[in-house]
């Protein structure tokens, strides 16, 4: 009995050893991509002014360290340090923003949004949102919600388009900005942010380059900041004077309307 064990556990160390040095010699010939892999996705996610210079900086230390295994290990903390250099603390401070503003915007827009939401029920009876896709950050694509403003059906003497016609709420609707205010579940489910590069449609995705795409798309923007401006001096004092600037314009349109 004790030599069938001896045995089986001689070939059990054999096992062991044999596939250790599979292991090893996979992870040796793996280790290069892996390396380049993980500096491409760390690259990726810094602003795009600042990576020309960390991927240099990165893959010319990384070549100084000993050994794959250290090798890869250095650059997996390159993502962390991406990270912090991206999106830490503006991030959190953009999302916070985020959060307040547009809490604040549906909270204070509640008793519009209840009436326009019962207009659309009364109409047809059916759903009050509607949402287009959008390009994303990093490329993905994003629902934007917005009012339902087309007939599900229509009772005409021509052949119905329901694509093409608007309920009586939805006329009105599609004439004002009023027609964006659920866009605010946007930002709350952290697609959109209230201020950046205006979303662009998936068949403008091709024209997106890496400042627009690294940015979330945001409601406002004023029209003159562009993503590649945005991405390169975004900050949350940015950020604050175009929501200034923004309520001041939607405000000034609003007291001439009343005037006129």
């Amino acid at each position: 009995m004790g030599t069938i064990v001896s045995i089986l556990l001689g070939l059990l160390a054999l096992l062991c050893a044999v596939s250790t040095k599979i292991i090893a010699d996979e992870f040796k010939s793996w280790a290069p991509l892996l390396v380049r892999s993980l500096i491409a996705v760390a690259v990726r996610r810094l602003p795009a002014e600042e990576r020309s210079r960390f991927s240099e900086e990165w893959q010319s230390h990384v070549n100084d360290v000993p050994g794959d295994l250290g090798k890869v290990i250095v650059a997996t903390g390159y993502l962390l340090a991406a990270w912090k250099i991206a999106f830490e603390p503006f991030a959190f401070q953009k999302r916070l923003l985020d959060l307040c503003f547009s809490l604040c915007a549906i909270v204070g827009l509640f008793p519009l949004t209840l009436l326009i939401a019962l207009a659309i029920k009364l109409d047809d009876g059916g759903p009050i949102l509607d949402h287009e896709t959008r390009v994303g950050q990093h490329g993905k694509k994003i629902r934007v919600y917005k009012f339902r403003t087309t007939a599900l059906c229509a009772a005409w003497d021509v052949e119905p388009h329901p694509d093409e016609q608007y309920t009586r709420t939805g006329f009105i609707l599609e004439r004002s900005a009023i027609v964006q205010l659920p866009v605010y579940l946007s930002v709350l489910k952290g697609d959109m942010s209230v201020v950046g590069p205006r979303p662009r449609s998936d068949e403008d995705r091709r024209s997106a380059d890496d400042s627009y795409l690294s940015c979330k798309p945001g409601i406002t923007g004023l029209l003159h900041i562009s993503g590649t401006a945005y991405s390169q001096s975004r900050s949350i004092m940015l950020d604050l004077k175009i929501i200034f600037l923004g309520s001041s314009e939607v405000i000034a349109y609003l007291v001439r309307r009343l005037l006129s």
